[in-house]
Parts: C-alpha cells; sequence; structure tokens
C-alpha cells in the first residue's frame, strides 16, 4: 500500500506541474510563428537580396568606371644667406638676409577605363547573375517547405503524444479498478494473495507508464517550441485535433508534381544552367578584347617667392586611347 500511495501521490505531482507560461496555439499560428522566428530563414532571406541586388549590368561590366583624381603637392625651400663687402665710400659692409620659396601645386582630373568588347563575357555574366538569383530564391522555398514540414511533424507529434497520454491514462484507471475489485475479493474469500500482487503489479506498470508518456508530452511540446524559437520555459496548449486524413494518391499525379513542384529538383536544373554559362564564359578568351581609356587632367600651381606669389594655371592634357589585344597562344591553356 506504500508503493501505491507514493505513486499516486507522484502522479498527482507531475499532473499539477505546469511551466511559467502558456499560450494556445493553432497550427496554422504555430507555422506563422515559426516561420517569423526562423533564423535559417532570415539569412537565407538576406542572401536572397544580395543576389538581387547583384543582378544588374553594373556588375556583369557593361558600363564604363569612372573615376576622379586629384593630387595636391605642397614644396618649400628657406635659405640664410650671408653677404660681405666694401661700399662705394670704401667702408666695409657686411649683413644676412633670409630667401623663401614656396610652391602648391594641384592636378585635379577625371578618367575613363571601358571595355568595349570581352567576346560577349558581359553578356553571359548578366545571364549567370540571373540564374543565380533564381537559384537563391529556390533556396529560400527549400527552408521555407523544410520549416513547415518541421512544424507540421512537431505539432502532430505533440498531438500524438497527447493521445496516447490519454490512452494510457485510461489503462492506468482500469487497472486500478481492477486492483481494488480483486482486494475486495479477497476480503470475502474468493481471491488469493497472488491474485493482489498480480492485479497491484499490473497497475504499478500502468502507473509508471503513465508517468514516461507525460514525460513525452512535454518533451514534445518542448521540441515544438525549439522549432517556433521560443524560450524553452513555454508550454504551448495545442488547439487543433489529432485527425488523421487519408488521401489516395496515384503515380503519375506525384510525377507530374515532382517534376512542376518540387524546388530541390528546379534548383538542380539551375544548377546545370549556372554551369553552361560557366563554359561559356572560359569559351569568351577565344575572342579577342577591345578597351577604351580616356582622361582629362588642369594643374594648377601657386608659387611664393620671397613672400610674392605667382599663380600658374596649366593647360588642359586629355588622353583618348584604344587597346585592342588578342592572345594567339598561351601554351594551350585556353
Amino acid at each position: 500500500m506504500r508503493i501505491t500511495y507514493i505513486l499516486s501521490i507522484s502522479i498527482i505531482f507531475f499532473s499539477s506541474i505546469k511551466l511559467k507560461s502558456q499560450e494556445s496555439i493553432s497550427l496554422s499560428n504555430a507555422i506563422q510563428k515559426g516561420l517569423e522566428n526562423n533564423y535559417s530563414i532570415r539569412i537565407t532571406n538576406l542572401n536572397t537580396d544580395i543576389a538581387n541586388n547583384n543582378n544588374s549590368w553594373g556588375t556583369a561590366g557593361l558600363f564604363p568606371k569612372i573615376d576622379i583624381n586629384i593630387d595636391p603637392g605642397f614644396s618649400g625651400n628657406k635659405k640664410e644667406n650671408d653677404y660681405s663687402g666694401q661700399s662705394f665710400l670704401g667702408t666695409d659692409t657686411s649683413y644676412s638676409y633670409t630667401s623663401e620659396l614656396q610652391n602648391f601645386g594641384m592636378s585635379p582630373g577625371v578618367s575613363l577605363n571601358w571595355r568595349l568588347f570581352n567576346g560577349f563575357a558581359v553578356k553571359i555574366t548578366k545571364e549567370k547573375l540571373e540564374q543565380y538569383q533564381k537559384l537563391s530564391e529556390g533556396n529560400l522555398a527549400i527552408v521555407v517547405e523544410n520549416t513547415i514540414q518541421a512544424i507540421y511533424l512537431g505539432y502532430y507529434s505533440a498531438l500524438l503524444e497527447r493521445e496516447k497520454l490519454e490512452i494510457v491514462k485510461e489503462i492506468m484507471a482500469l487497472s486500478l479498478d481492477r486492483y481494488k475489485y480483486v482486494m475486495e475479493r479477497k476480503k470475502l474469500g474468493s481471491a488469493v494473495t497472488y491474485d493482489v500482487l498480480q492485479a497491484k503489479n499490473a497497475y504499478l506498470a500502468d502507473s509508471s507508464n503513465y508517468l514516461m508518456q507525460q514525460m513525452n508530452v512535454k518533451n514534445s511540446l518542448r521540441n515544438l517550441s525549439m522549432l517556433l524559437g521560443e524560450s524553452s520555459g513555454k508550454e504551448y496548449i495545442l488547439t487543433d485535433g489529432f485527425e488523421v486524413l487519408t488521401v489516395n494518391y496515384e503515380y503519375g499525379d506525384l510525377f507530374n508534381k515532382l517534376q512542376s513542384e518540387n524546388k530541390t529538383l528546379k534548383n538542380q536544373f539551375i544548377n546545370q544552367e549556372i554551369l553552361k554559362k560557366d563554359i561559356n564564359l572560359a569559351k569568351s578568351s577565344l575572342y579577342p578584347s577591345l578597351s577604351l581609356f580616356s582622361s582629362v587632367s588642369y594643374p594648377i600651381s601657386n608659387t611664393s617667392v620671397d613672400n610674392t606669389t605667382t599663380k600658374v594655371n596649366g593647360t588642359y592634357s586629355y588622353l583618348a586611347n584604344f587597346s585592342l589585344s588578342f592572345n594567339l597562344f598561351n601554351g594551350f591553356n585556353t
């Protein structure tokens, strides 16, 4: 009787344990919360934004590069001079003076560098960037699908463990009734001690299973809380019921959905297209390359000699240069 009493107290104790906070949640709300808090989705979404920003003609190298250059410079020279001699009256004269030279110059300019043709590499690179954008969007879809699948499994696993708990609780109650029934039979002399011990052992085993199933329920709720990105001290009350839906599938329909909707398969096709673009980029080195370089500069300088400033403005200098290069032989590497 002592063991039975202790076990009953344990069952009441574990049944009354509640975590710090509880919240009712449905499956749809769980999916929404999990998608908002999932860090993998956030990271993949940022990678998708990066791929969208990179998908431009500027990244592909279509437009020229324009730079503004300003080269300021300063130099100075200070010298002490001593003089000794005779004046026109025949007297000895000596004195010292300081000469100072300062020069400040600046040469602002603008330069332009433009690759006019490089074997269609710009067009191929732009197409490759578009494929990278599609691949990033496909990766985001896969992460979202995997997150939804994990939340589905976690939510229904918790519902399943809760259903098991109700069944185990009912079995434990039946074992307790049978144990009490055998005890009454023993009092009336229609049962022996062996029957009582057998019924008691069955009740204790079912009670132990009930406690273990309570822990399974709490663990399943804790796992669901982790999938939703919430703290471990939060317990959810699941509002949706545990319903098993039976659906008849046909192989042809499943195969068509696989080809049209499977994101992983689509990403593999996109990877093949990216590899083809890499081959075309390698072939672009077989063509000549034409570049344009142009620059304009205007030098300015100020020269000061003994506090007398002279401003010198230079003349405009400009340059335009076309460069055509074509590799004839490089050891069969191309």
